[in-house]
């Protein structure tokens, strides 16, 4: 798609960590006409290759590893960031962690939300749950997260909460959208579950908007997250979220009790009880949903970020 509308420049880097990298990123830049750069990418390279270029910066930090509180993270970004002219935080939660850790740089981060594509959740093929798990037994409910299969998404602390869940009711079922490093590991977790056959991996799926549209209701678990774009598509997608508010933006995508339910913490009583109150409650789901869907199609829109970004590349060119 890029290809039709702009030309595109392919360096061939498969993961940044070559130094012979540095020297391919650095001739390209300076060998290339352009009068300003969008860097979305913490990778340390590339960020050392634009301390060479004369061009004005943005740079958008969207991995929120700020949020996680290595100190290698917290470093690399006050050594790089004097180099940004704006730089894009996705939260203010994500915009005050970042100016607490470079105070003189205060004044260049601006807050641009993510954008949400309505129209492509809105069209996006609803599945029905036998498709992707064809020898459960189906259960009225069906309670789901996607993510990363990392210890950033907290998928121990869903299954935990599915446990939590399984003692006190028999028609929910449960299912993990998503692969990682410790897919394994939260599988012989998983085991531990009453039934067994309630909880269901699907592993990677392209068609993972399809396999939400089949959920009551999304279990947001993460231990840290800058935005949480699939709480706002959840939301889109008229599925209730249940949401865990660690460390993050969640306070800032869902008003408690509105347009979602939140728990602080990793409280895993709370998250069952919150879940069980909106499959208990038929006219609670439904609020639920109609009022989400209006607030991300108020605020979370890919017009709103478009504005956004394009007023932080103007303010960077000057």
């Amino acid at each position: 798609e890029f290809e039709s509308l702009v030309a595109v420049n392919y360096l061939h880097i498969m993961n940044g960590r070559n130094p012979l990298d540095f020297f391919k990123i650095v001739s390209a830049l300076k060998s290339s006409t352009y009068d300003l750069i969008h860097s979305h990418s913490n990778a340390l390279l590339l960020n050392m290759a634009l301390q060479f270029v004369g061009q004005p910066v943005v740079f958008t930090e969207h991995g929120g590893k700020l949020l996680g509180g290595r100190w290698v993270d917290q470093l690399a970004y006050k050594l790089f960031a004097r180099r940004f002219n704006v730089i894009i935080a996705i939260s203010n939660e994500m915009a005050r962690l970042m100016r607490a850790t470079v105070p003189s740089l205060a004044d260049r981060v601006e807050v641009v939300y993510n954008g949400v594509d309505i129209e492509r959740i809105q069209t996006a093929r609803s599945c029905a749950v036998q498709d992707y798990w064809p020898n459960s037994e189906m259960q009225p409910f069906t309670i789901g997260v996607i993510g990363r299969l990392d210890d950033q998404k907290g998928i121990d602390l869903f299954i935990d909460t599915a446990k939590e869940l399984c003692k006190r009711r028999s028609d929910a079922q449960f299912v993990i959208v998503g692969d990682g490093s410790l897919r394994a590991q939260l599988e012989q977790q998983a085991r531990s579950l009453v039934d067994n056959n309630k909880l269901f991996f699907t592993g990677y799926r392209s068609d993972a908007l399809s396999i939400l549209k089949t959920m009551d209701v999304f279990l947001f678990t993460s231990k840290y997250e800058p935005f949480g774009l699939v709480i706002t598509e959840a939301m889109v997608a008229l599925v209730p979220v249940v949401a865990a508010n660690i460390k993050g933006a969640v306070p800032e995508l869902i008003d408690n009790g509105k347009t979602g339910l939140v728990v602080e913490g990793a409280n895993i009583p709370e998250l069952a009880e919150s879940v069980d109150r909106l499959l208990d409650n038929e006219r609670l789901r439904s609020e639920v949903k109609s009022k989400a869907f209006a607030a991300v199609s108020e605020r979370f829109t890919m017009e709103a970020n478009h504005v956004g970004v394009k007023n932080c590349c103007l303010r960077a060119l000057g």
